[in-house]
């Protein structure tokens, strides 16, 4: 999993598991995550369980994240 736990868990579980931290709070990527699927859900009317069988990119273009730093379209 290396770096990508950081910004699931932050720099706490980072040290404990025996990687360099990276500068993210403590469980910080749970509250990233419900800011995303609240902004999906508030953009497309679906629900959580209709929302299920979407692939992450369609709901990340429903929120407006930018999914490339060339995507024009942001």
């Amino acid at each position: 999993m290396g770096t990508a736990l950081g910004y699931v868990l932050g720099d706490p579980a980072m040290v404990r598991f025996g990687y360099e931290p990276v500068g993210v709070p403590s469980m910080s990527g749970y509250a990233v995550g419900l800011r995303i699927v609240d902004a999906h859900l508030a953009a497309t009317g679906l629900t959580v369980a209709e929302s299920t069988v979407l692939p992450g990119l369609a709901i990340a273009a429903n929120t407006g994240i930018a999914l490339s730093a060339t995507d024009p379209s942001r």
